[in-house]
């Protein structure tokens, strides 16, 4: 148990997607492993936006992930798209067995870079129900190659049976603290130089 005491890196992260493709019952299970199977598949869609939040320590460092789960329907988006600023990292969900999620996940790209710089945050591409795998639609080459001209990661999980899960999230969290830890020192140089030019500009 981490102490109320002890400081805290904070993360945030959108899980992105067409609704139906697994985001709410990745998130529960990663946040709490023991669930049951039979309650996630009487899970309904989310509505809105909802998150849940995990406490951690990753490489000697305590993090506080806030994972958002946003809603994957049309009528949403709106609401999904005022939870892009702040976000360390972005999860981008499809369905092996459903081509549609897959092709609407460019979609999601765009939506996302139309309103924030992606160079300051980490994305990673997720294929989900790999149960479902003799009705998968989208090849692991495909997804690989579609991640890899994006400049982003690429993991298979089945969400229901929680396979996969906890190796994806430590990798990707990490990835996400180094990213924040990468922009701080940039900052800190950028405010470190600024500074430098001011006092130069105003020796005698």
């Amino acid at each position: 148990m981490l102490e109320n005491s002890q400081s805290f890196n904070n993360i945030r992260i959108l899980t992105l997607g067409e609704s139906g493709v697994g985001k709410t019952t990745l998130i529960l299970n990663y946040i709490n492993p023991d669930i049951k199977n039979n309650n996630l598949e009487k899970k309904n869609p989310t509505i809105g936006v909802d998150y849940q939040k995990k406490l951690i320590t990753l490489d000697n460092t305590n993090i506080n992930v806030e994972i958002w789960d946003t809603a994957g329907q049309e009528k949403f988006k709106n609401i999904t798209r005022q939870y892009y600023n702040g976000a360390n990292g972005v999860i981008l969900v499809f369905d092996i067995s459903d081509k549609q999620s897959f092709e609407k996940i460019n979609l999601w790209i765009k939506d996302l870079s139309d309103r924030i710089d992606l160079n300051n945050i980490c994305l990673i591409l997720i294929g989900n129900k790999t149960d479902l795998d003799d009705k998968r639609e989208i090849s692991v080459e495909e997804a690989q190659n579609f991640a890899e001209e994006n400049n982003f990661d690429y993991y298979e999980i089945c969400a229901i049976k929680n396979i996969g899960i906890m190796e994806m999230m430590e990798f990707f969290i990490k990835k996400c603290n180094d990213k924040m830890q990468q922009n701080d020192n940039e900052s800190f140089s950028i405010i470190n130089k600024n500074m430098n030019n001011y006092s130069n500009s105003n020796c005698c």
